[in-house]
């Protein structure tokens, strides 16, 4: 009955949140029993699964219901997006090809996560193509962020992860996460003075923001400031 259903997800997340894996599990298995077809308690299993560490039967499970539902692209999306977590970009890649068309409303989803395939893989030229894309099809904030830190982390792409910075920043000024992402390029691009007041501003704005707070900390270790540094990181 429909509300049977309704209490079983209820109790299988409140299990999960009990870190209660197996009851979880049971509440699933007993939902998916009573509509086999439906993809979204399939997916919520295979959360589960990674939730509980059990890695292995998750990417099994997804690897099954991406086969059932080859022309979903939001399945393939959660396909590609485990298997890079598990490392294995050239599968992520080859299977967000085939996503990239049946998501044209979501495209950019696509096109980012195939972008941090790529350089995975060390294909920089393939994920600035991807990163041009997402600018061009007139990314939001968030988008630009998402952009510039990405190649922050990777380490590539410096320039651009900065104009992209300055393009978020310009579109939702004084935003904490935004000015932590311009400081981590800065940091990437050893501008140590700059990177620290891009840290400053946001830690003014969003004092206890832990990646702002690491981030000064590894600055002003750089600039030799050891005590501070790790007491920044010790707080963050």
């Amino acid at each position: 009955a429909p509300g049977d259903d309704f209490a079983l997800r209820m109790r299988s997340q409140a299990y999960r949140m009990l870190d209660q894996y197996d009851r979880s599990l049971r509440d699933i298995d007993a939902l998916i029993a009573g509509q086999p077809a439906d993809p979204k308690l399939k997916l919520m299993r295979v959360s589960v699964l990674e939730q509980a560490g059990r890695h292995d039967e998750a990417e099994t499970d997804m690897d099954a219901l991406a086969l059932a539902q080859r022309e979903d692209g939001s399945i393939l999306l959660n396909q590609a997006a485990l298997k890079l977590e598990r490392g294995k970009a050239q599968e992520a890649s080859d299977i967000l090809d085939r996503a990239l068309p049946l998501m044209s409303a979501n495209s950019q989803s696509v096109l980012m996560l195939r972008a941090k395939a790529s350089l995975a893989l060390n294909r920089i030229d393939q994920a600035a193509a991807d990163f041009a894309t997402i600018r061009a099809d007139g990314a939001a904030a968030d988008e630009l962020n998402n952009l510039c830190w990405t190649a922050a982390t990777a380490g590539v792409l410096l320039d651009q992860a900065l104009k992209d910075c300055d393009a978020a920043l310009a579109l939702k000024p004084d935003t904490p996460s935004l000015l932590d992402s311009r400081g981590r390029v800065l940091l990437q691009r050893g501008e140590l003075d700059a990177a620290l007041a891009a840290y400053d501003e946001a830690l003014s704005k969003a004092p206890e923001l832990p990646a702002s707070l690491y981030g000064r900390g590894l600055v002003r270790i750089a600039k030799g400031q050891v005590e501070e540094g790790e007491a920044d990181k010790a707080a963050a």
